[in-house]
Protein backbone atom coordinates (compact mmCIF):
# COMPACT_ATOMS: atom_id res chain seq x y z
CA UNK A 1 0.00 0.00 0.00
CA UNK A 2 2.93 1.91 0.43
CA UNK A 3 3.95 1.29 -2.98
CA UNK A 4 0.56 2.46 -4.29
CA UNK A 5 0.35 5.43 -2.34
CA UNK A 6 4.49 6.60 -3.92
CA UNK A 7 2.95 5.86 -7.48
CA UNK A 8 -0.47 7.89 -6.79
CA UNK A 9 1.91 10.84 -4.79
CA UNK A 10 4.11 10.40 -8.35
CA UNK A 11 1.37 11.18 -10.63
CA UNK A 12 0.21 13.90 -9.13
CA UNK A 13 -2.39 15.63 -11.88
CA UNK A 14 -0.57 14.11 -15.04
CA UNK A 15 -2.36 10.94 -15.76
CA UNK A 16 -6.60 10.90 -15.53
CA UNK A 17 -9.23 8.80 -16.82
CA UNK A 18 -12.25 9.86 -18.20
CA UNK A 19 -15.43 8.24 -17.32
CA UNK A 20 -19.00 8.75 -17.55
CA UNK A 21 -19.15 10.99 -14.26
CA UNK A 22 -16.32 12.95 -15.63
CA UNK A 23 -12.53 13.77 -15.12
CA UNK A 24 -10.97 10.53 -11.86
CA UNK A 25 -7.26 11.63 -11.20
CA UNK A 26 -5.09 9.57 -8.93
CA UNK A 27 -5.93 10.61 -5.66
CA UNK A 28 -5.47 8.09 -2.91
CA UNK A 29 -6.45 8.57 0.82
CA UNK A 30 -4.68 5.32 2.45
CA UNK A 31 -4.69 4.74 6.70
CA UNK A 32 -2.54 1.60 7.81
CA UNK A 33 -4.72 0.40 10.71
CA UNK A 34 -2.76 -2.32 13.03
CA UNK A 35 -1.32 -2.63 16.44
CA UNK A 36 1.84 -0.94 17.35
CA UNK A 37 4.80 -2.23 16.24
CA UNK A 38 2.94 -3.85 13.75
CA UNK A 39 5.27 -2.27 10.53
CA UNK A 40 3.21 0.58 9.37
CA UNK A 41 5.95 2.91 10.34
CA UNK A 42 8.80 1.24 8.27
CA UNK A 43 6.25 0.94 5.15
CA UNK A 44 5.41 4.46 5.30
CA UNK A 45 8.86 5.48 5.98
CA UNK A 46 10.08 3.74 2.79
CA UNK A 47 7.79 5.19 0.74
CA UNK A 48 8.36 8.44 1.86
CA UNK A 49 12.10 8.09 1.48
CA UNK A 50 11.09 6.78 -2.22
CA UNK A 51 9.16 9.80 -2.59
CA UNK A 52 12.28 12.01 -1.87
CA UNK A 53 14.25 10.34 -4.21
CA UNK A 54 12.17 11.84 -6.91
CA UNK A 55 12.73 15.48 -5.64
CA UNK A 56 14.84 17.57 -7.44
CA UNK A 57 14.50 21.52 -7.99
CA UNK A 58 11.12 21.63 -9.27
CA UNK A 59 10.25 18.06 -7.09
CA UNK A 60 7.31 16.54 -5.56
CA UNK A 61 5.92 18.34 -2.45
CA UNK A 62 5.79 16.41 0.85
CA UNK A 63 3.55 18.05 3.53
CA UNK A 64 4.65 18.97 6.88
CA UNK A 65 4.12 16.56 9.84
CA UNK A 66 2.21 18.29 11.73
CA UNK A 67 -0.76 20.98 10.12
CA UNK A 68 -3.74 22.73 11.02
CA UNK A 69 -6.52 23.00 8.79
CA UNK A 70 -5.15 26.30 7.06
CA UNK A 71 -1.45 25.08 7.08
CA UNK A 72 -2.32 22.01 5.03
CA UNK A 73 -3.96 24.90 2.62
CA UNK A 74 -0.92 26.71 2.82
CA UNK A 75 1.22 23.63 2.26
CA UNK A 76 -1.01 22.86 -0.63
CA UNK A 77 -0.72 26.46 -2.20
CA UNK A 78 2.95 26.02 -2.48
CA UNK A 79 2.87 23.20 -4.00
CA UNK A 80 2.06 24.95 -7.52
CA UNK A 81 3.64 22.44 -10.32
CA UNK A 82 3.94 23.33 -13.40
CA UNK A 83 4.23 20.70 -16.77
CA UNK A 84 5.02 21.35 -20.35
CA UNK A 85 3.51 19.35 -22.74
CA UNK A 86 4.80 21.77 -26.06
CA UNK A 87 2.59 19.51 -28.60
CA UNK A 88 -0.87 20.36 -26.37
CA UNK A 89 -3.04 23.19 -26.25
CA UNK A 90 -2.18 24.98 -24.00
CA UNK A 91 1.21 24.15 -23.38
CA UNK A 92 1.21 23.94 -19.61
CA UNK A 93 -0.70 22.21 -17.20
CA UNK A 94 -0.97 24.69 -14.12
CA UNK A 95 -1.55 22.22 -10.82
CA UNK A 96 -1.45 21.91 -6.99
CA UNK A 97 -0.17 18.47 -5.57
CA UNK A 98 0.57 17.43 -2.14
CA UNK A 99 1.24 14.12 -0.58
CA UNK A 100 0.86 13.33 2.80
CA UNK A 101 2.63 10.36 4.42
CA UNK A 102 2.37 10.09 7.93
CA UNK A 103 3.43 7.33 10.23
CA UNK A 104 1.15 8.58 12.80
CA UNK A 105 -2.60 9.79 12.11
CA UNK A 106 -2.20 11.46 15.60
CA UNK A 107 0.58 13.67 14.73
CA UNK A 108 -1.11 14.58 11.10
CA UNK A 109 -4.33 15.39 12.91
CA UNK A 110 -4.09 15.35 16.89
CA UNK A 111 -7.58 16.18 17.25
CA UNK A 112 -11.07 15.60 15.12
CA UNK A 113 -12.15 18.59 13.46
CA UNK A 114 -14.50 18.70 11.17
CA UNK A 115 -13.58 21.66 8.97
CA UNK A 116 -10.24 19.66 8.24
CA UNK A 117 -12.18 16.73 7.05
CA UNK A 118 -14.28 18.42 5.10
CA UNK A 119 -11.11 20.33 3.60
CA UNK A 120 -10.14 16.88 2.55
CA UNK A 121 -13.22 15.89 1.21
CA UNK A 122 -13.18 18.57 -0.98
CA UNK A 123 -9.89 18.40 -2.21
CA UNK A 124 -10.01 14.54 -3.14
CA UNK A 125 -12.85 15.31 -6.04
CA UNK A 126 -9.82 17.78 -7.41
CA UNK A 127 -12.67 21.01 -7.97
CA UNK A 128 -11.01 24.01 -7.13
CA UNK A 129 -11.02 25.44 -3.65
CA UNK A 130 -10.77 29.05 -2.75
CA UNK A 131 -11.08 30.82 0.40
CA UNK A 132 -11.57 34.31 1.25
CA UNK A 133 -10.93 36.13 4.68
CA UNK A 134 -12.36 39.37 5.98
CA UNK A 135 -9.70 39.72 8.57
CA UNK A 136 -6.49 39.52 6.82
CA UNK A 137 -8.21 40.52 3.18
CA UNK A 138 -6.78 36.97 1.96
CA UNK A 139 -8.41 35.68 -0.78
CA UNK A 140 -7.10 33.12 -2.99
CA UNK A 141 -8.05 29.95 -5.71
CA UNK A 142 -6.29 26.87 -6.07
CA UNK A 143 -7.72 25.63 -9.02
CA UNK A 144 -6.72 22.06 -9.61
CA UNK A 145 -5.83 20.49 -6.58
CA UNK A 146 -4.95 16.76 -5.64
CA UNK A 147 -3.83 15.78 -2.68
CA UNK A 148 -2.79 11.49 -1.59
CA UNK A 149 -2.24 10.58 1.59
CA UNK A 150 -0.63 7.52 3.54
CA UNK A 151 -1.33 7.24 7.55
CA UNK A 152 -0.54 4.66 10.00
CA UNK A 153 -2.63 4.73 13.26
CA UNK A 154 -3.81 2.09 15.45
CA UNK A 155 -7.52 0.74 15.95
CA UNK A 156 -8.65 2.14 18.88
CA UNK A 157 -6.88 5.53 18.27
CA UNK A 158 -9.60 5.54 15.20
CA UNK A 159 -12.24 5.01 16.96
CA UNK A 160 -11.53 7.56 19.77
CA UNK A 161 -10.70 10.11 17.02
CA UNK A 162 -13.53 9.56 14.55
CA UNK A 163 -16.77 10.18 16.17
CA UNK A 164 -19.80 7.72 15.33
CA UNK A 165 -21.06 10.53 12.67
CA UNK A 166 -17.94 10.50 11.38
CA UNK A 167 -18.07 7.09 9.79
CA UNK A 168 -21.30 8.04 7.94
CA UNK A 169 -19.73 11.24 6.41
CA UNK A 170 -17.61 11.90 3.26
CA UNK A 171 -13.98 11.14 4.64
CA UNK A 172 -13.96 7.94 5.17
CA UNK A 173 -15.82 6.62 2.19
CA UNK A 174 -12.42 7.60 0.37
CA UNK A 175 -10.28 6.58 2.52
CA UNK A 176 -9.10 2.94 2.20
CA UNK A 177 -8.42 1.37 5.37
CA UNK A 178 -6.05 -1.63 5.78
CA UNK A 179 -5.92 -3.56 8.23
CA UNK A 180 -2.87 -5.62 9.70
Amino acid sequence: WSGIAVVAAALERKVWLTNRKGILHPNQYILLVGPPGGGKTLAIGNGLNYMETLNGPNGHKIASSNLSRASLVDDLRDAERRVVHPDKNPSVMSFNALAVFADELSVFMPEYQNDFLSILNHIYTGQPYSERKRTRDLHFSIPNPTLNMIAGTQPGYLSEFLPEAAWNQGFLSRTVLVYN
